[in-house]
Parts: C-alpha cells; structure tokens; sequence
C-alpha cells in the first residue's frame, strides 16, 4: 500500500485512481461494496441501495441523478449518525422509512456512490441548519463523468482522511448502464 501511496504524490488523479484500483483487487474483499436494487429502471420507479462495510467506520452515500444534480443519501441528513458496523449489509432507507430514492428522470444514467472512512467525514461546510446545504456550492451537481466529480466532492468532506468507495450506475429508459467501480483515495 505504501507505494500506492508514494505513486499519489507523482501521479493524476486518473492515475492514483488506477493504482489503487489494482492494489484493491489484489487484496481480496472491498472495504465498501455497494448494490442497487436495479440497473435499468424507468420514470417513478423505486430502488433500494445496500451497502456492506468490511470494517467499523463512517459511509456517506451520493447519488448523481441522470441530470447532473448531487444528492446525499446517507446520512439522510448531516445530523444523523453515519457510524457503521463493519461486516453486516446495510440497508440505506430513505425519507419516512422508504426505498432509498425514486427515479425522477425519464431517460439517462445515474450513479450511486459510497465512500467509507474509518475516520468522520466533516460536513460544516456543507449544512444550514440541521439539513443539507445544496445551495451553498456547485460541487452539488456534475457536469460530465460522475465519477471524479463525485470524488472531488468526498475528497473534501474526508478533508485529507484515507477513503475507500465504491460506484454503480444505473440507466433510465433506453439508457446504457455504463460503469462500476471500486477504490481508494486519501
């Protein structure tokens, strides 16, 4: 790992991503692997995430709707405890005890996105109040591979902490599901 660690300083970001994609498989379980209830869905449907933690630790899921726009899943909202217990699947609910969110696009591709830390994630910069503050940067909406995006956005919240994650895409109507993937990033 510690050569991972030393390629950061000397590569991109792409590159890091990479590296320690291929450090990641070679170790065997994921520290955080990540379901969806579908990959193909349409206008309305419901879909259930589920997340399984190999060790005790903070998760924090994102999901970037079809269009662009960012928000968090998990915790529902900053004030709620993102605390998990590692080694059980964790059933991420939404709103009233719902399914995790509901499809609001009629075409396009969304993705899911878990980060796990096994240090807190520092969400004052991004609250009002008790909830969360969309509005207060435009880090709440991706422009084109979700990805990167996303994780320059969790690269902030772990505010230099190490952080292991995990994506899905899904797809909306005639929409290609596109990607998953997993890795590490301090």
């Amino acid at each position: 790992m510690l050569s991972v660690l030393m390629l950061s300083l000397l590569l991109p970001v792409t590159d890091v991503v990479d590296a320690r994609m291929t450090a990641l498989t070679q170790q065997g379980d994921p520290p955080v692997k990540l379901w969806i209830s579908r990959d193909r869905v349409q206008l309305g449907d419901r879909v259930q995430v589920d997340v399984r933690t190999e060790a005790d630790g903070y998760l924090l899921v994102l999901h970037a709707e079809p269009d662009g726009r960012v928000r968090v899943l998990f915790p529902i909202d900053p004030i709620h405890d993102n605390f998990v217990r590692g080694g059980d699947e964790f059933e991420v609910r939404g709103r009233g005890d719902r399914e995790t969110f509901r499809v609001y696009a009629s075409e396009g591709v969304g993705t899911v996105y878990a980060a796990f830390s096994r240090d807190p994630f520092q969400f004052e910069e991004y609250v009002r109040g008790d909830h969360w503050d969309y509005g207060a940067r435009d880090v709440w909406y991706v422009v084109e591979d979700p990805e990167p995006e996303i994780t320059d956005l969790v690269l902030s919240l772990a505010s230099g902490a190490y952080f292991d994650y995990d994506f899905v895409q899904y797809g909306v109507g005639d929409a290609v599901v596109a990607a998953r993937r997993q890795s590490s990033l301090t």
